[in-house]
């Protein structure tokens, strides 16, 4: 299938990303003074010729002497530069210098992340050149069209970007087409060919693409004036129809309302015999080969009402949510917003040695940051549960560079996204997870919302002398709240899979991106989980309810152990081997 946006005709013009621009290199020597009153001053910069060519200059004083021409179209390595009577000239051989109007400087563009593309509102010229000094060339750009472009330029007030060497697109043809009003509808499609996801039709790129094969629920549908269709796969976020085929016209899956038991009867006696001798209340959910191989509920998910529990099952699933915080930090480095050596000084300042500790440190819980772990008594906003840390907070130099799991790290890690985001954490989630994926307050959320579900689990109490319900566990607002990206989020067993197979397969960030995010393979934690040579492994227990998650990394083998009354969490781990290595080798009814 053809793709759904557009590059520069290679044949006509050499993209950026194949054969970037080519610095005509001079010889160069120490500056030296012109004259007392003028000096050249070390300056290092590239300078680019636009759409005619321009005089070059010899100084020497006060007199400026026109000796020659650069042609147009040409980028030169400036050295030095020098201002005579207000004029800045670059030097950009020994003796030879460019006017400061006629060139364009590379430190006043602006580099964008890979793969950044621009969509066209209109017909466009394109142009050699910008502003003022800005030629046409024989080439118009089709509104509708979208254009790969790494770099931008501000110009006398109109911005440009740049989608070939010195070739230009002026900021007034790009955004949003003419369109239909939005349709409602409900489906799910798969993307076909990797694609941009814009706010509105066209209007802003939102600095992600959908990747192959990943899925999406759409919620309406829309027509450019141009006759593209568009489908809305998030708040206001839409690709273009023509990368996605329909699935279904609906997002819901059987496996996750419907009881699953396809294992042989010697296998499901196992397995029942040991969830028996673990206690087990709750819910498990067994994928093998990509296939739901057992999704069954255990025990009740409140007693008093006589209610079971059972794959709608909506359970509080603690720090596994770490998983999901780490991949929104990743998404905006991905994005280019921040970078795994940026300090947390930058947000920050006032943590003891913030200058040393970098946003991986904090990922990968390698700070040197604790807070010793209070309930507060007052529901507090995230700002406030921010200002919380910082003022419990304490350093410990010999800690640093040491794995020390303090949910510290991930609560000031959700203050950088909203600070770089300008929207809630709550939100981020709900637009980059929940709503791709069609999941309504009846299958995920936060832990605020989940006493009002149907569904909902009441949290039970195990212990020595006490009987299976005897005792309940009571969360109270403010705690849900305190937990802010590190623990307040609930789901069925399924929509976890649903949420932590979407990260794995790329909805968040890339194959690559997830990589270097979860950068470990020997079972040490790294961006939000521990991460061994085949899989994953992540834990949570709040208000005594636990959650072992374990997923292959080809997403096709996972193990999802959810339950409303914690029992031997401290040796989750060593449990969670018997539950991974039976997934992979149970046996099938016929």
């Amino acid at each position: 299938m053809k793709k759904s946006f557009q590059f520069v005709a290679a044949t006509a013009l050499a993209l950026l990303a194949v054969a970037p621009m080519t610095v005509v290199p001079v010889t160069t020597q120490a500056a030296t003074s012109q004259a007392a009153s003028n000096t050249i001053q070390s300056y290092r910069d590239v300078a680019t010729v636009g759409g005619s060519a321009i005089s070059l200059y010899k100084v020497a004083g006060n007199n400026v002497t026109a000796t020659g021409q650069l042609p147009a179209n040409s980028a030169w390595k400036v050295t030095g530069k020098i201002v005579v009577n207000g004029q800045t000239y670059y030097q950009v051989s020994t003796t030879q210098f460019v006017a400061d109007k006629d060139v364009t400087l590379a430190s006043k563009q602006t580099a964008l992340p890979a793969r950044t593309v621009i969509g066209l509102r209109r017909n466009a010229t394109l142009y050699s050149g910008t502003g003022s000094d800005r030629t046409p060339t024989s080439r118009t750009l089709q509104a509708g069209s979208v254009w790969l472009t790494n770099a931008k330029v501000a110009v006398n007030g109109t911005l440009w970007y740049q989608v070939a060497p010195n070739l230009w697109i002026s900021d007034d043809d790009v955004g949003e087409m003419p369109h239909s009003a939005a349709t409602p509808v409900s489906m799910v499609v798969k993307i076909v060919d990797d694609t941009p996801l814009w706010d509105g039709f066209q209007w802003r790129y939102t600095g992600r693409w959908l990747p192959t094969n990943s899925r999406w629920k759409v919620n309406a549908t829309g027509t450019t004036s141009d006759g593209t269709e568009y489908y809305e796969v998030g708040a206001n976020q839409w690709i273009k129809a023509g990368s996605a085929t329909v699935e279904s016209s609906s997002s819901s899956d059987s496996t996750s309302q419907n009881g699953v038991d396809k294992l042989s009867a010697a296998a499901d006696s196992e397995l029942k015999d040991h969830l028996a001798s673990e206690q087990f209340v709750g819910t498990l959910l067994l994928i093998q080969n990509g296939q739901v191989i057992y999704n069954q509920g255990t025990g009740q998910a409140d007693n008093a009402a006589g209610r079971a529990n059972g794959p709608q099952s909506l359970f509080q699933f603690a720090s596994v949510q770490k998983s999901m915080t780490a991949a929104l930090v990743a998404q905006l480095i991905a994005q280019g917003k921040l970078s795994y050596s940026d300090n947390i000084s930058h947000f920050y300042p006032t943590i003891p040695a913030a200058d040393n500790i970098s946003i991986r440190d904090m990922l990968d819980m390698t700070s040197g940051l604790s807070m010793t772990l209070a309930v507060p008594d007052t529901v507090m906003t995230d700002a406030q549960v921010i200002q919380r840390g910082l003022d419990l907070l304490q350093y410990d130099p010999d800690q640093h560079g040491q794995f020390n799991y303090q949910a510290i790290n991930y609560i000031l890690l959700v203050g950088v996204l909203e600070q770089l985001t300008g929207q809630s954490y709550e939100n981020l989630v709900q637009q980059n997870l929940l709503n791709p994926l069609g999941l309504g307050a009846d299958q995920a959320g936060f832990a605020w919302n989940l006493a009002a579900q149907p569904n909902h689990t009441v949290s039970y109490i195990s212990g020595n002398g006490l009987g299976t319900y005897d005792q309940i566990s009571t969360e109270t607002l403010a705690d849900m709240h305190s937990e802010l990206g590190t623990g307040n989020m609930y789901s069925t067993a399924y929509a976890l899979y649903q949420m932590e197979k979407a990260i794995s397969q790329g909805q968040l960030i890339s194959g690559d991106q997830l990589s270097e995010l979860r950068d470990s393979s020997d079972g040490s934690w790294a961006g939000g989980l521990y991460n061994y040579p085949d899989h994953y492994y992540a834990h949570g227990v709040k208000n005594w309810q636990e959650t072992i998650f374990l997923m292959s990394k080809d997403t096709n083998t996972a193990v999802v152990f959810i339950s409303n009354r914690a029992y031997d969490y401290d040796n989750a781990a060593a449990r969670s081997a018997w539950y991974w290595n039976f997934v992979q080798n149970a046996s099938l009814a016929n």
